[in-house]
């Protein structure tokens, strides 16, 4: 028998018993009409083994809330693991977008001009340009090449500026892009503000790792992503969204807003996804 319950069975037997000293003894003086010294007794005892029981039972209860906290608790880690096992990271592809910032210099700005000028005098004209035509007056370094790192870590706390950060995360990616690859994952294209837009698509990461912590899409949830440029070519370019799809068909979008850093020769962005009560 725990406390709880002895306590409990305790004051129940205090209570009965001072209510049969009351009902044995007299009350009151049948003169004075005064509450006698076993009536004070009686009275007291009453009161305090009823306080007793009523302790008791909040004692009783405080502990099974606890007990249906930590259970529901429990459940939702089960569920979640469970989860982390429905919806695996499995054949990811990468697709992100950049704007080309025009102003930057010169060079960057001819580019824009002519591929905003192409754009226009094709539009209607079924023959599509070739990737190393679109390319040719590329503001970057030749041939054309792109690479890319994105580090996933498990909790928001890498949210300083992340140079001296571990260059691998619970979740690491890494993508080489190029225009020698069959068929190219490279594009350009023109929004109809004749913003020059630069992209990536349905690309197969060349290398995968990490420390194993980051398994499921549900540790998207709470996670920072880190996601690097690779080379001294690509200051004109600024992330705008990327997206993540995976074997079962499933996807995660990012549209930032986040955080940019520069440092030569790489570029990198951070942003913290939201968490599930977000």
């Amino acid at each position: 028998m725990d406390f709880v319950t002895a306590w409990k069975a305790v004051s129940i037997a205090l209570t009965g018993a001072f209510g049969i000293l009351g009902l044995l003894k007299d009350y009151k003086d049948k003169v004075t009409q005064k509450v006698t010294l076993w009536g004070k007794i009686s009275l007291t005892g009453i009161i305090l083994s009823t306080v007793l029981g009523v302790a008791a039972q909040l004692k009783e209860s405080s502990d099974g809330s606890a007990k249906a906290l930590e259970m529901a608790k429990k459940s939702d880690l089960t569920l979640r693991e469970i989860g982390r096992v429905l919806f695996p990271l499995s054949e990811p592809t990468i697709s992100a977008n950049f704007d080309v910032m025009c102003p930057e210099n010169e060079k960057v700005g001819m580019f824009c001009k002519e591929r905003s000028d192409a754009y226009w005098k094709n539009i209607g004209n079924e023959k599509t340009e070739s990737a190393n035509k679109i390319f040719a007056h590329w503001p970057g370094n030749h041939p054309v090449k792109f690479m890319l790192q994105m580090d996933f870590y498990v909790t928001s706390k890498y949210h300083d500026p992340p140079y001296g950060f571990p260059y691998e995360g619970d979740w690491h990616l890494e993508s080489d892009s190029s225009l020698t690859d069959k068929p190219t994952r490279l594009g350009i294209g023109v929004d109809k503000y004749n913003g020059v837009e630069f992209g990536i698509a349905n690309q197969k990461p060349s290398k995968i790792g990490g420390t194993g912590s980051f398994l499921s899409i549900t540790d998207f949830a709470g996670s920072t992503v880190i996601f690097r440029l690779i080379g001294d070519d690509n200051n004109f370019l600024k992330l705008t969204d990327f997206e993540l799809t995976f074997k079962n068909g499933q996807t995660v979008r990012c549209e930032g807003p986040f955080q940019q850093y520069n440092e030569p020769p790489q570029r990198e962005y951070i942003y913290t996804f939201p968490t599930k009560e977000n």
